[in-house]
């Protein structure tokens, strides 16, 4: 029984440590209050406007360049969201661990608005 034991702990102690764990740090810069914000699959919530998100990612993330590959999502109180449409995948690379500083910003044209990804300027430097 004691084998058993520190089997389970071996295992469960290994699943811990290997989990893939990106750390995304979200600024809104938008102007706006956001509403149901959703970053590829992951559901963010609220992020009013000025504010700063912590969120933790555990899968396997998938970057163009130096932001995720697919536009941030929410809804903006009075404003007509742009529908989204999936980007061209060249140049794109997986991540499954780190930290990223991200501003989510916004775009307004007749049709609609847009958000999308900049690397925060604090972490250019």
């Amino acid at each position: 029984m004691k084998h058993f034991s520190f089997l389970v702990l071996t295992l469960l102690s290994f699943q811990i440590a290997s989990a893939q764990k990106i750390k995304i740090k979200l600024y809104n810069n938008t102007g706006y209050d956001l509403d149901s914000v959703m970053i590829v699959d992951k559901f963010v919530g609220k992020i009013e406007k000025g504010e700063v998100a912590i969120v933790l990612y555990n899968k396997q993330l998938i970057m163009q360049g130096d932001v995720p590959f697919r536009r941030p999502i929410a809804i903006i109180k009075n404003k007509k969201a742009v529908k989204v449409m999936l980007g061209c995948s060249t140049k794109t690379k997986k991540i499954n661990s780190g930290s990223l500083e991200l501003d989510i910003n916004f775009y307004e044209a007749n049709e609609g608005f847009r958000l999308y990804w900049q690397r925060h300027l604090d972490t250019l430097n």
